[in-house]
């Protein structure tokens, strides 16, 4: 975890409480992250390896990284 991707994934956070969502997935080409916002933590981590043939249940947002 580098202080560059704790910036884009507290901004997420941010953008999600402004949108009123509860868990998101917070992505990028090589790793996901699945966020609980009210509590402001990362709940699960994977790589991309881990995300093929994958299916996202009981987030209501999404957030694509730069």
């Amino acid at each position: 975890m580098t202080d560059d991707l704790m910036t884009q994934l507290a901004n997420s956070v941010e953008k999600a409480q402004e949108k009123g969502a509860k868990n998101i997935l917070v992505f990028d080409a090589s790793r996901a992250f699945i966020v609980n916002v009210p509590q402001n933590r990362v709940i699960t981590a994977i790589s991309q390896e881990e995300m093929q043939d994958n299916v996202f249940t009981n987030i209501d947002g999404a957030v694509l990284l730069k």
